[in-house]
């Protein structure tokens, strides 16, 4: 949940306190922490509520700067008042940039102008698809529930590296938590082919990932000859509240890529 947090706040303290608000709201009506981030923070909830409070002058011209955003802040000045706009600024639903506005977050502009909310996830994939599948290797082994000090023994390695690799496992719906222990989740411990069961599990979360879409974008504008230079590049500019170095975007750009080619989403 820091990590969602983290990402979908785009380094923004503001943005970061609304989130953090919201999610104690949901939370505190029964909503659990897995629900949530399962919906992506069920960000609906919260572009619903901000629409809510607006009148309808308000909403007019947030959908207007939503369709056309980034848009000339000239061009919206004739055909939204001055005091709309500051309003909007001021309630955080529009950030001025420059000489444009735009809504705060891109999501919230889909919503806007769709009515849905584009499910994707956003973390960052460090490990290679073979280092993961070593783990799963142990995971079979031991029937499905193996406990990391051992794991990490077997390896030769310490605690610390098994768990970077379960928590690959865990953000694609393969694993669990538990603590000390890896297990798989029901779905893949009680299929009659885990094998399949947890190439769909992959699957379906690499096609609901930011950087898979990007991917898709880059590749096809690049006429199938994308570098994995420029595609940190890109995903640099998708999670702009990372900060690492450019040879460390590389190496993600690399692992991202490694887990589309290995798991061939499409497929599943």
């Amino acid at each position: 949940m820091r990590q969602r947090l983290r990402e979908y706040s785009q380094g923004l303290p503001w943005l970061f306190k609304k989130l953090a608000g919201h999610l104690l709201r949901e939370i505190e009506s029964g909503v659990t922490q897995e629900q949530l981030l399962s919906e992506a923070l069920n960000v609906q909830t919260l572009f619903e509520a901000d629409m809510a409070e607006l009148s309808p002058h308000e909403r007019e011209a947030l959908k207007y700067i939503a369709r056309f955003a980034p848009v000339n802040v000239t061009d919206a000045m004739d055909r939204v008042s001055a005091d709309i706009v500051q309003s909007l600024i001021n309630r955080r639903l529009i950030v001025s940039v420059g000489e444009h506005l735009d809504t705060y977050w891109d999501i919230f502009r889909d919503f806007i102008t769709s009515g849905r909310v584009p499910i994707e996830d956003s973390y960052i994939l460090r490990q290679a698809p073979v280092s993961v599948a070593r783990l799963l290797r142990e995971l079979e082994k031991d029937g499905g529930d193996s406990y990391v000090v051992e794991v990490a023994e077997r390896f030769g390695t310490s605690e610390n590296a098994v768990w970077n690799l379960v928590r690959e496992l865990r953000l694609m719906g393969i694993s669990s938590y538990e603590p000390n222990r890896v297990s798989f989740v029901d779905s893949v411990r009680n299929a009659s082919n885990r094998d399949s069961a947890i190439r769909t599990l992959v699957g379906q979360a690499l096609r609901r990932h930011r950087a898979y879409t990007t991917f898709l974008e880059a590749a096809e504008r690049s006429g199938g000859r994308l570098t994995f230079e420029a595609f940190a590049r890109k995903l640099q500019d998708v999670f702009p509240a990372v900060a690492v170095s450019r040879d460390t975007w590389v190496s993600y750009a690399r692992v991202f890529t490694y887990w589309f080619e290995v798991w061939r989403p499409g497929c599943n």
